[in-house]
């Protein structure tokens, strides 16, 4: 469990900040925020079941880090499984928060964006 609240905490900050970086201004935060948010809580499945769902948005699921990050925490205190049990989540989860590292370091910049 320890290890996938680490990465899940690397991911998701690494991918906020990166985010971040396509915010232009502080009022316009919560549209953006929501507009992403919003669809990606829908499509992983964290508030109704996915078994009549299509195998396309399923794929989606799987594939964003959300879902991954349910499951392997779902399975460390529901299930009492292992790591081993669940490392494509973990790699889901890591290749997230590596691309969001990415993107962050790559919109860094020391100097006060104006607008």
């Amino acid at each position: 469990m320890i290890v996938f609240v680490l990465v899940g905490v690397v991911c998701f900050a690494a991918l906020g900040v990166a985010f971040a970086h396509a915010i232009p201004n502080f009022e316009s935060t919560a549209a953006y925020v929501n507009a992403v948010f919003l669809p990606v809580v829908a499509v992983s499945f964290y508030a109704f079941d996915s078994s009549s769902a299509p195998g396309f948005v399923r794929t989606i699921a799987d594939a964003l880090p959300l879902k991954p990050l349910i499951q392997g925490l779902s399975a460390a205190l529901v299930g009492g499984k292992g790591l081993g049990a669940h490392l494509d989540e973990l790699a889901v989860l890591a290749l997230w928060g590596v691309f969001g590292c990415h993107l962050a370091v790559r919109g860094f910049s020391w100097e006060q964006r104006r607008t």
